[in-house]
């Protein structure tokens, strides 16, 4: 709870960078940050505390942690080297609260997680890097509001605190390790910036006026999740036998299409969110009527010791038939096994030599289509 009141207080009740994408659908969940109790999930707090490592502070992390954190350091490395090209480049900032202004009034504010900056004979160019250590794919970095936001306030930020400073261009990429090895960079020229500072602007306006909760797909990462009306009110549209849509859907124009999709997955969130709370209620010995918990079933592991002793007796057809095998943990081994053995190299170069020597053994498969925003 201190935690979080030393986030508002240093936001000063303004947006946040993080928050943008979620205020362009609902301006009225601007006042579910402000009183917002300080709850998070444990993904979030494991997220926190990778990102406090990342900026020098004395932070413990575990297995599972620090190897997060060094793919984040060295994916972030890497695009840092692609950007920079033949320019040298170095780090600007890190972990600091920024805030963009209109005139004299600060009007949102962000926190990048890295920046660098290089001269050339353009002149001086920033780079962002936006760490995410979730296994959920982002918003993309072309499209996405918090990057955008971030591109704001630094430019801002770096101009108003170091003289004759003016900043050409700002690019940022994602780096998101349980997602992708090779983040896209994007870059935004003086008139990218101009563009996404109108659009920015008129989210924040939008967020001082007297308006109700609206229902949408950023829902599930509002702090009023749980206890707002908006998401229950659209969940109730659609409490209605399945066979009423899977017929009405096609009288349906394209917009009313969309709209019913996206009510249907927020109901997902908030089903899930009733489940989980009912979870923790029945965990914590409170009572729900006509539901108990049930010991889970158990379920056999086989420890990795065990290998070598089932390539001895099992053929190694039938043994590589009962295992799976990640293409993507292959590419990771042989990246660290080939640093221990030649030296530090890119992973571009590794990822290179693997497919040299598996390419043979690898076969690409498309995966069943699915719904995507476009």
């Amino acid at each position: 709870k201190d935690m979080n009141t030393k986030k508002n207080t240093e936001r000063q009740g303004l947006p946040s960078c993080s928050s943008l994408a979620r205020l362009a659908c609902c301006p009225y969940s601007l006042k579910y940050d402000i009183e917002d109790n300080g709850s998070t999930s444990e993904m979030a707090e494991r997220g926190n505390r990778i990102h406090q490592y990342l900026a020098y502070q004395n932070i413990h992390l575990n297995e599972e942690e620090t190897k997060l954190m060094i793919a984040c350091k060295r994916i972030a490395t890497e695009v840092a080297s692609i950007w920079a090209g033949d320019d040298k480049f170095e780090e600007v900032m890190k972990e600091e609260r920024c805030f963009f202004l209109k005139g004299e009034e600060p009007l949102f504010s962000g926190k990048p997680d890295l920046v660098f900056g290089k001269h050339n004979e353009e002149g001086f160019h920033l780079l962002i890097i936006d760490y995410k250590t979730g296994p959920i794919e982002q918003e993309s970095t072309q499209t996405n509001h918090q990057i955008r936001g971030l591109a704001l306030c630094c430019k801002q930020h770096i101009e108003r605190n170091y003289h004759d400073c003016h900043i050409k261009s700002v690019s940022c990429a994602i780096v998101q390790p349980l997602v992708t090895s090779y983040p896209v960079i994007v870059r935004y020229s003086e008139e990218d910036i101009k563009e996404a500072e109108q659009e920015v602007v008129e989210i924040c306006r939008r967020t001082k006026e007297n308006s109700e909760p609206i229902a949408n797909a950023h829902c599930q990462y509002c702090k009023g999740f749980s206890r707002c009306k908006a998401p229950i009110n659209a969940m109730q549209t659609i409490a209605v036998p399945s066979t009423k849509f899977s017929s009405s859907l096609i009288q349906m124009n394209p917009s009313e299409r969309s709209k019913l999709f996206f009510t249907a997955k927020l109901a997902q969130k908030v089903a899930k969110e009733i489940e989980d709370s009912c979870f923790e209620l029945l965990k914590n010995g409170e009572e729900i009527d006509g539901l108990a918990l049930k010991e889970g079933n158990t379920v056999r592991t086989f420890k990795k010791e065990g290998i070598a002793r089932c390539q001895q007796v099992i053929p190694q057809e039938d043994f590589i038939d009962a295992i799976a095998i990640s293409v993507a943990k292959l590419e990771d081994a042989f990246h660290k096994h080939q640093n221990i053995v030649n030296g530090k190299q890119t992973r571009k170069i590794s990822n290179e030599q693997f497919n040299k020597i598996f390419g043979d053994f690898i076969e690409e498969r498309k995966q069943k289509e699915r719904i995507v925003k476009k």
